[in-house]
């Protein structure tokens, strides 16, 4: 389904930068500590998460409003997306090894942080994958 990205999605991700370049700019003239710095973006993270929270949560509502109208998708189309999950777990996998093992010196909180968003890319990714599964077997069973 092809769906326009609402302008206020961009307009959020345009403050945000806006406001990183300001607080970058006190960092790189030495008027602003790293960890001040590290504890204002934190803090800044806040209102667009936020905000993308309530855009992806209606989009979620609409999306469940045209399933309902229209009828399942075609198999070919369930297919397609098995394969292409298929894919993206695979080459997160590799990344993951590849990731792991290019910083196994280094410092163990941003290795760990690391290895937790591909693993949540991962796991989504399986979610994904499951469900399209089941999708397919719901439509052979049905015909």
């Amino acid at each position: 389904m092809n769906k326009r990205v609402p302008k206020e999605f961009w307009i959020v991700a345009l403050v945000y930068a806006a406001v990183l370049m300001a607080l970058a700019i006190p960092v790189a003239l030495g008027k602003l500590s790293p960890r001040a710095f590290a504890v204002l973006v934190v803090v800044s993270m806040i209102f667009p998460f936020l905000r993308y929270w309530r855009l992806f949560q209606a989009a979620a509502k609409d999306r469940s409003q045209l399933e309902t109208a229209h009828a399942l998708p075609a198999s070919d189309e369930t297919r397609s997306r098995i394969r292409s999950a298929k894919i993206r777990i695979a080459a997160l996998s590799a990344f993951t090894c590849f990731a792991i093992w290019e910083t196994r010196s280094g410092p163990l909180a941003p290795r760990l942080v690391g290895l937790g968003f591909l693993l949540l890319l991962l796991l989504g990714n399986i979610l994904i994958l499951r469900q399209a599964r089941k999708m397919l077997e719901q439509l052979n069973s049905g015909e």
